[in-house]
This record gives structure tokens, C-alpha cells and sequence, in this order.
């Protein structure tokens, strides 16, 4: 879950938290899974194994980036790769399938301010005119591969290329 901490500077407080329940009526809220301390909230959080680790990714708003941490284990810790930095800041909340044993990324790719569907002229001041809006359509799936030291690959997938042939 996305969620924020009670104490900690009010913009760094952001937490993925986690609650179980047995009957999905009565849930048991445990400590933080990660609680980085860099946000006010990271959204979109999700976690997955592939190969022996785990990965958790987020969005970080204050950089409008998707970034990725990597543990031993389901409860931490999830530490920081050297380059944690996952998708381009406009390529934003991203979702994760596995299909045939290969797990894919699919990003949301934002609107470009000024010339698409979206343009709202009363953002341009605070925005500066130009620039990325939420939006926009989904991505190109991309394809998530656990490099040797730990940290996440993505590349381009040929599912795309065979999706297309389908049409």
C-alpha cells in the first residue's frame, strides 16, 4: 500500500506499508516494507520476484520518475542499486504481467503540454508551457530481466513485434 508514516519531515514520509488479512474483513497492519525517507508518497508500488531476489518498484512523484529497490527476502531490506532509476520521468505508474515465464513492464506515457488532446493553457504558468502532463496512453511493454549483479534490465520485447502482426 501507499501510505505515509505518523513522525519524519512531512515530504519524506511516504512508505509502501503493508496490512494482512486472513478474511479480507480484519486486516493486521506490520511495519513499513520500505520507508525510504526520499518521498511524500510512493505510488503505484509493487512487488515481484524474479529469480532468487525481490524487486519493488514506485513511482516517485517529486522526480516523476519509476524507481526500483531489490532484497533477499519478501520483508527486506530493499536496498538502492547503483542506478535506481527505472523509467524516464514521462513514463510514469507503471504495472508488471508475467506471461510465459517472462515478466513484462507497462508503462502509462504521459501527454506532451501544448499540441495534445490535453493541453490546459491554465497550467502553462506553473508549468512553464511545455513539458509532460498525466495523460496520455500506455507504453510499449517492456521486457524485465534480472541482471547478474541484482539490478533490473529492461528491453525491447519481441511480443511487440508479434502483437503487431496480428492485427
Amino acid at each position: 500500500l501507499t501510505a505515509r508514516l505518523k513522525d519524519g519531515p512531512w515530504a519524506e514520509r511516504g512508505c509502501g506499508a503493508r496490512a494482512v488479512s486472513k478474511n479480507l474483513e480484519e486486516w493486521d497492519v506490520k511495519p513499513p516494507l520500505y520507508a525510504p525517507y526520499i518521498c511524500a508518497a510512493p505510488e503505484v508500488t509493487e512487488i515481484f520476484m524474479m529469480g532468487d531476489r525481490y524487486y519493488l518498484f514506485f513511482s516517485h512523484g517529486e522526480t516523476h520518475t519509476t524507481r526500483y529497490r531489490v532484497a533477499d527476502q519478501l520483508e527486506g531490506p530493499y536496498l538502492c542499486p547503483d542506478d535506481d532509476v527505472l523509467l524516464p520521468n514521462w513514463m510514469y505508474a507503471p504495472r508488471s504481467i508475467s506471461k510465459d515465464g517472462e515478466r513484462y513492464l507497462i508503462p502509462w506515457a504521459a501527454d506532451h503540454i501544448g499540441g495534445r488532446d490535453d493541453y490546459q493553457p491554465e497550467y502553462a504558468p506553473i508549468w512553464g508551457g511545455e513539458g509532460f502532463t498525466w495523460g496520455g496512453v500506455l507504453g510499449t511493454p517492456q521486457l524485465m530481466r534480472a541482471l547478474p549483479d541484482g539490478s533490473l534490465g529492461l528491453f525491447y520485447p519481441a511480443i511487440v513485434d508479434r502483437l503487431l502482426g496480428e492485427r
